[in-house]
């Protein structure tokens, strides 16, 4: 199965209450979607990985930035 990957310039909402991310990204076609992600807060802020139906988020959260890499499947 091939994939590729797209680097999401930035999160435009964190939702710290419901735990959620929205992202902005660019499919391989270049039309921008805007997706959902939950995420979890964890000790450490270790790179986690969310899947939400055909898409992968892995999020690398810190005390000063979040850091976000879509990857698609195709």
């Amino acid at each position: 199965m091939s994939h590729s990957y797209t680097e999401c310039n930035s999160a435009i909402m964190v939702d710290a209450q419901r735990r959620r991310l929205l992202v902005a990204c660019c499919d391989v076609d270049g039309r921008q979607h805007r997706k959902y992600f939950s995420f979890v807060w964890r000790a450490g802020m270790e790179p986690r990985f969310y899947r939400h139906k055909r898409w992968r988020l892995e999020v690398t959260l810190s005390l000063s930035s979040i850091s976000t890499t879509l990857v698609t499947f195709l």
